[in-house]
Order: C-alpha cells, then structure tokens, then sequence
C-alpha cells in the first residue's frame, strides 16, 4: 500500500482492480435471476423505442402493457435509460448493456466515495480503505446481484461526488465547483427517486456544517437549487402527475417491510423477495461495518477537529438506523414522503454510507497493521456475496415485445383505467359507433395517424391509455377526448364527422411538463452564462 499512498491516480486504478474482482459475474455471457433484471431491461427497451420515435424528453412507454401503453417513464429514474441509448445503438444487446451500466455504478462507489474522503481528511490511507468499505458495502450487493437495482446503485455511487464539491465549495469561492456540484445533484436525481429524496436533507444539513462563512454557505446552496433545477424535468411531472396515478394505493405497504434489528446486523444471504422470511432480502448493514462503527466511537474522546463532523455523521447514522426499524412507524405515519419509499430498509443505503464516513474518520489515527488487518477482513468478508443465479440469456427482441407493464403494483397506472390489461388489443383502432373504415398509415409511440371514412358520423376507440397529453388532431383540427367511455374505461375516444378524414393521435408535453421542460432548459443556459461570467460573478461572491 506504501506504493499507493502518494498517488492518486495509482490509488483509483488500484480500487479499479479490487472493483473488478467483486463484478466478474458480470462477465458470464449468461444472464442472472434477480427481481427486478427483467423489467429494468424490458423499461430500457421502452427508452430505446421511445428515442428512436423521436420522443423528447422520454415520457411514454408505448408498447408496455399489452401495446395499450403506459406513462411509466414519466415516473420512473431516467439517468440510466438515457445511458443504455447510446450503448445499445453501437449494437450491445440490452442484457450486456445493462450489465455494463450496473458494474459501472458499483465500480464508480469506489472511487467516488476515495475521492471525498480524501478531500475530507486528507488523509490517503483512511480515504483507500473508506472507498473499499464503501464500494463492498452488503447493500451494494443487494442492488447489484439480488434486486439488479441498477439506478439505486448509479445514486449510491453518484452521491459521494455530490458531498465532494459541497466539500470544495465550502472552502473556496470557486463557480466550477457550484455547476459540477449541481450537474452531479441533477444526475443523482434523475439517478433515483428516493435516493435523491433521502440525501438531500443531509446534502442541506452538511452545508451549514461546512460553510465556514456565508459565501461557502451560498455556493453549497447554489449547488443544491442548480441540480433541482437541472432536474426539474423529471421530478416536477413525477411528483404533480402522480395525482393521475394509482400510486397512493400502495402507500401503506411499507407496514410489512420493517427489519428486525438483527436482520440489520446480519442475516443469511438470501434471493427471497421478503425481508422477514428465511433465505429471503437481506439488507445488512452488516457486522462488520458495525464492529468497526463501534470501534471508531473511540473517536470522540479524543481532541481532534474532525469531532464535530464525526458527531454530524453519527447522528445521520443513528437516525436512519432507526428509520429501518418498526418502532419508527409513528414517524413513517406522519412524514408523507417516507411512506413513498415503499421499503423502509431502502434507508440501510444512509446507514451505510454513514457507517463508513464515520469508520474512515477514525481510520486516521489507526496504525498501517490495523489498516491492513481491515482490508484483508474486509475483502475476505465480502466473498460470500459474489453468489449468482444464473439463468440463460433472452434476446432484445423478448424485451423489446415485453407484454406487462414493468411495474408489479399498478402503481403508475392512470385512475381511470379499470387496471392493467392481460391481453392485446385486437386491433389498434376500432370504431365502437357508426359506419365506416379505417386505413392506417403510420404508428409509433407518440404518434398514431389513420384515415377514416365515415359512412356516418363515428365514435373510433384508439386502443390506448389516456395520459395527459394526448391530444387527437381530426384535419388538423383539435378534438375532445372522451375517456370515460364504460366499455372502453381509460382508453381513447373521439368523435369523427361523416366522410373521409384524416386522423392523428398525439402524445406530447402537457402545460406542466412544458413548464418542467423550459425550467431545465433555463437553467442550462445559465450554466452557460455561468461559464462566460465566471470571474465577475466570483468577484460579487466574495463581496456578498
């Protein structure tokens, strides 16, 4: 290690190497059972689809749920879906392109978690071991092997960055920190909903911490308002449109999935979708980062500078602990957005990460034996969970004709469906009233354009769910949708006049996700502006 200790770049390529150990399942050109690999693959073939109609942003699935549709990307983390596009377009297949992404996150843990650290305490020693700690972490393994929770992984690995120049910012007037910092915060956003949800009262709380003066406290500020503006395309419509949803109907399940407190010290690895049941989820923080948390509590009776930031992270690691268990359900009851998360040991990814802050905090004062001793243990511990189940792999075409919805709850399916469907419509287009004929002349995701010839005035059935921001063009000409049809209950409607016309369903931005969308676009032309006003607008900071 004393090779290492000195050079940065030596250092990334050294936790490169111990990364790639811990991903080589990843190199089996077999697949991996998991539960939620399929769906995550088939949603990233409804990005591939929808980029290739021309659809921007992402918003609609259109042949998910039995060709009928579905708005599950408005709802759903973006981040990874956008990286998939480009990997797939050069020809890697959606499996091995999803398996890239996911190694990626897992590797990218590592060296993000070293990078913070080490402007942290300064210190490369503590900063190697907390990147290795952090990168081995059990619930890394969980997203990475269990659940293929690919976009909480990319979060997790995003968020040491976002510390990072919250880090700098704090010390320096400095813009560049203030647009990488926000750039990061919106990526971490469009990453993963919950995770973003969950870090950002820490990301607010450490920037008072380590403001200094209120020029560091602005520029840190400024990191979190830029990233939410950055992202507001994504999370603006995902928060007000869920109103359209049936998400609220699920809002309880959390009740059933509280851990018990020796499950978070260690349960059997295990593939089960339950987390109380034998074999089952194991979501561990794991003995071994708490022996070490415990250990490193040796650390506040000793006079060190760091101690108010120790106390900081071990407060962060007490309350989320707590969060997992059951005696917080009163908490859960009262603060909404935590009944959100679904699964309260979602939370064990702050534990965690706590958990390791506050063990490369202590790791300064700790002798290279030690040092030493707790990579090995480290490194050996984490054996266990390289565990697989492989199964045989599908080709795009399976995911790109992917029948269900790739959700399991109807929790982004409209309120005004009678419920996902279970079989193909017949045809795409019917006429449900009226006589007369249809030639259809072109069908993508967004667009369905047809000609009708009325023998009689017509009521024609688009065998599609209604979302806002449908709209159905008769000649140009706008015409109501009536979506409440009981036959046809969430689907489209309209009306035609007699004789031939032509016909063009339309799925574009309703006035909300325009708004979203213009935010987002703002803000990157003031990132812009940011860059050409650098040094002026540093001047007025440091003024302010």
């Amino acid at each position: 290690m004393k090779l290492l200790i000195n050079n940065k770049f030596k250092n990334i390529f050294f936790l490169i190497l111990v990364s790639l150990i811990f991903v080589i399942p990843l190199f089996s050109s077999n697949f991996y059972a998991s539960h939620d690999g399929e769906a995550i693959i088939a949603r990233f073939g409804a990005y591939v689809k929808a980029s290739n109609d021309g659809q921007f942003p992402l918003r609609w699935a259109g042949d998910l749920n039995f060709r009928y549709g579905s708005p599950v990307l408005i709802f759903y983390y973006p981040l990874p879906g956008i990286f998939l596009i480009p990997l797939n377009a050069i020809g890697i297949s959606l499996e091995n392109t999803f398996k890239i992404i996911i190694g990626f996150s897992f590797i990218l843990s590592f060296v993000s978690f070293y990078l913070w650290i080490r402007e942290l305490v300064k210190d490369e020693y503590a900063a190697l071991l907390g990147g290795i700690l952090y990168g081995l972490t059990p619930y890394h393994f969980l997203n990475l092997y269990v659940r293929a929770g690919v976009a909480e992984l990319m979060a997790l690995s995003l968020v040491p960055l976002v510390f990072l120049f919250i880090e700098k910012a704090s010390k320096k007037v400095d813009l560049r920190y203030v647009i990488a910092g926000g750039v990061l915060y919106g990526l971490l956003i469009l990453s993963h909903n919950s995770v973003s949800l969950l870090f950002t009262p820490i990301f607010l709380a450490y920037s008072f911490l380590r403001g200094k003066n209120k020029q560091a406290i602005f520029q840190s500020l400024s990191i979190l308002i830029l990233g939410l503006f950055i992202s507001a395309f994504f999370w603006l419509p995902a928060i007000v449109e869920a109103k359209y949803t049936n998400a609220k109907l699920f809002i309880d399940m959390f009740k059933l999935q509280f851990p018990s407190f020796w499950k978070l010290v260690y349960s059997p690895w295990g593939f089960g979708p339950e987390v109380n049941r034998e074999r089952g989820l194991s979501p561990q923080i794991g003995p071994m980062n708490l022996f070490l948390v415990i250990i490193s509590l040796l650390f506040l009776f000793k006079k060190n500078e760091s101690k108010k930031l120790f106390i900081f992270w071990f407060v962060v690691f007490l309350l989320s602990t707590l969060l997992i268990l059951n005696i917080s359900t009163p908490v859960w009851e009262i603060v909404p957005f935590l009944k959100s998360l679904q699964y309260p040991w979602r939370i064990v990814g702050i534990s965690s990460f706590a958990a390791v802050v506050l063990v490369s905090l202590w790791l300064r004062s700790v002798n290279n034996f030690f040092r030493l001793a707790i990579l090995a243990a480290i490194l050996i511990y984490s054996i266990q969970f390289l565990k697989v189940n492989y199964i045989p792999s599908k080709p795009d075409s399976f995911y790109f004709n992917y029948s269900s919805t790739t959700y399991y709850h109807s929790e982004a399916s409209p309120i005004w469906t009678a419920g996902d469907f279970g079989d193909y419509p017949k045809k795409n287009i019917e006429i449900i009233s009226g006589q007369g004929s249809i030639n259809a002349s072109k069908r993508k995701s967004n667009i369905h354009e047809f000609t009708v010839k009325g023998e009689t005035a017509l009521e024609v059935l688009d065998n599609t769910v209604y979302f806002p921001g449908w709209q159905v063009l008769v000649d140009g000409g706008k015409t109501p949708i009536e979506f409440q049809n009981a036959y046809h209950r969430g689907l489209i409607t309209f009306r035609v006049p007699k004789g031939e016309h032509l016909i063009k369903v339309i799925f574009g931005e309703s006035p909300l996700r325009l708004f979203a969308d213009l935010i987002s676009l703002t803000t990157l032309f003031c990132i812009f502006l940011l860059i050409l006003l650098k040094s002026k607008l540093e001047k007025l900071i440091l003024k302010f």
